[in-house]
This record gives C-alpha cells, structure tokens and sequence, in this order.
C-alpha cells in the first residue's frame, strides 16, 4: 500500500479498515489462521502508519473488529503501539450509522455475501507522540 505509485506520494487524514480477515485457510480459532490474521493487521497499519497525516491530532487510522475469541487474540492494540501508534479512542460499531455500508466475505465460494457481525469495534490510532 504504501508503495503504490500514486498512494505513496499521498499523506491521508483517515485511513479505514473493516473487518480485515486473511481469509479461510483454517478453521477461525486455528492458532495458524489467528497468525496469519495478526501479520495481515500488522502489515497494514505499517503501512497505513507511513500514509497517515503527521499532524498529531488530524490523523488517524480506523480498524473495525469483531469483539470477543478468537478476535482477541489478534492483539490489535499491542501491534500498534509497537510500531509507534497509540490508541486515541474505542467506539462501538453498529452498522446501522452506516446505510450505504455493506460487509461482505472476500474468499471462498460465499465471496461477496454478508456475514454476520456480531459485536464489534472500531479502534482508532494516530501516531505516537514523540519526547
């Protein structure tokens, strides 16, 4: 993302990430599919991080998340704060504040159907203030 010949040139005031999911390669729960679903979090707030807005309070990356295991394991917080972001703020999601937002699964033979969302969370970063 942040290589792309047009986005790298960019610096972006929100940067929004629903439901990241690596895909179906193992059941949820699998300690091999939370692994995959960490490093594809990790690298996107990577490089979201380096597309953000360096203005303190005017950027921000938001990932919206299911609550709950397996979903905790990601560890989404802790990844972000190694990699220089803090968390400014934690909010509910309902999909109901968003009409023309729809979710849908990107693999498998169910690819663009819904999925259910459950109880979830939008996580909102900005970089880490520096001493």
């Amino acid at each position: 993302m942040s290589q792309h010949y047009f986005l790298r040139t960019q610096r972006f005031h929100r940067i929004v990430y629903n439901f990241p999911h690596a895909g179906f390669i193992f059941p949820e729960a699998n300690a091999c599919q939370i692994k995959m679903n960490k490093q594809l979090v990790k690298g996107f707030l990577k490089n979201a991080k380096v597309l953000l807005r360096e203005e303190q309070e005017e950027g921000e990356i938001h990932v919206t998340h299911k609550d709950g295991d397996p979903y905790d394991k990601w560890d989404l917080v802790k990844k972000a704060e190694k990699i220089g972001l803090v968390l400014h703020e934690s909010v509910p999601f309902y999909k109901n504040k968003y009409p023309a937002y729809h979710n849908k699964r990107a693999h498998g033979c169910f690819s663009d159907a819904p999925f259910r969302l459950g109880d979830s969370t939008t996580f909102k970063f900005r970089l880490a203030r520096s001493c």
